[in-house]
């Protein structure tokens, strides 16, 4: 049986997918729906304060940021990532989502990341720290 709070749930993230889906489909601007996006995902999502949304640049070959939540956009639109680089990276190279659960274990799967490249994820994030859990999806 679904309780009244999984129910809510429910409604709030299929009324996320038709908004989502609706900015696809009306928006001109890929910049203004990407943030739409993001934005839409990150709320919809429990205890999620932040995020980034990135496309792969076949021409130059890095993950660069689109969009992001709760991020300084003067910092974040200076990052680029390369296949393989830090978890956003690695989930693209490997195709594959992951979670990871601890500042220490989100440290250790930065841990490849250049130091220019960890600098400015570091001065964009809000509270300039490291988080504290992380979810990150192909």
């Amino acid at each position: 049986m679904i309780t009244v709070y999984e129910n809510e749930k429910i409604k709030q993230r299929l009324n996320t997918f038709i908004n989502v889906s609706r900015n696809i489909t009306s928006n001109t601007s890929l910049t203004k729906l990407v943030q739409e996006i993001i934005e839409a995902v990150i709320e919809s999502i429990d205890k999620a304060d932040a995020g980034f949304f990135l496309i792969w640049n076949e021409e130059m070959e890095y993950l660069e940021i689109e969009g992001a939540y709760n991020f300084k956009e003067e910092m974040y639109l200076q990052n680029k990532l390369l296949a393989g680089e830090g978890i956003s990276g690695s989930v693209f190279e490997e195709g594959c989502s992951k979670m990871i659960h601890t500042a220490e274990k989100i440290k250790e799967a930065m841990g490849n990341m250049r130091n220019q490249t960890l600098h400015y994820y570091l001065e964009s994030t809000v509270h300039a720290a490291i988080p504290v859990s992380c979810m990150s999806v192909p």
